[in-house]
């Protein structure tokens, strides 16, 4: 209760009476504020600064220029892979004659075909390489169907079947027997670089079977 009177003052001087208002006893008018010091205010954002770090304008201007630089760079990485991945998608899908076929069947067409990229390969193996597994059948059937149609042959039949294909794609067609020059797959058919070279060289040979010559070529 050592305040007690101290508390009883306040109380006092808090009340107001109704019948003769009168000013508080602690009402008083404010004291004026001193005009700011320049220098103390820079005084005392410089100590601010020197002890809290992190409340530095500057640390905290270095701190998000350091933020934003590593977003830039996350973003840009991320945009890299997308682009990276676009294009590897983008290679994928593009299906060419020496991803369908292999290297080692690749290099076995275009010595038959005398072709030296997969652009110069026949409009039919582009077909094949960019149709489906399952409907390469149909594809190969329609081949054969336009073929009989220029050649004015609609009345054969002739259906393909997948054993048919499969020799077709892996280029394994078979000789009817080993001295057979005009059926398979075999070197004198198809010459590497002279053409007319492995056509006289086939003529030969037929003589020779047939019995007109003989291997000495009298």
């Amino acid at each position: 209760m050592a305040c007690a009177a101290f508390i009883t003052f306040f109380q006092v001087a808090i009340t107001r009476s109704a019948i003769a208002p009168a000013p508080f006893a602690l009402e008083c008018n404010l004291a004026i504020s001193p005009p700011r010091s320049e220098i103390l205010l820079r005084l005392c954002n410089g100590l601010i600064s020197h002890h809290f770090p992190v409340l530095s304008q500057n640390s905290a201007q270095l701190q998000q220029n350091a933020i934003a630089t590593q977003i830039a760079t996350f973003t840009q990485q991320t945009q890299l892979n997308r682009v990276q991945d676009e294009e590897r998608r983008s290679t994928n899908k593009v299906d060419s004659v020496s991803k369908m076929l292999g290297i080692e069947l690749t290099d076995k067409l275009r010595r038959v075909s005398h072709a030296t990229t997969d652009d110069e390969s026949s409009a039919f193996w582009h077909r094949m390489a960019a149709t489906k597994k399952s409907a390469r059948l149909g594809v190969f059937q329609a081949y054969i169907d336009t073929a009989k149609e220029r050649l004015n042959k609609e009345h054969l039949t002739f259906v393909a079947d997948n054993a048919l294909l499969n020799a077709t794609l892996s280029l394994s067609w078979a000789m009817v027997h080993k001295g057979a020059i005009g059926t398979g797959m075999n070197m004198f058919r198809f010459g590497d670089t002279d053409v007319e070279a492995a056509q006289q060289l086939n003529s030969h040979l037929e003589l020779i079977l047939s019995g007109s010559v003989n291997s000495s070529g009298g």
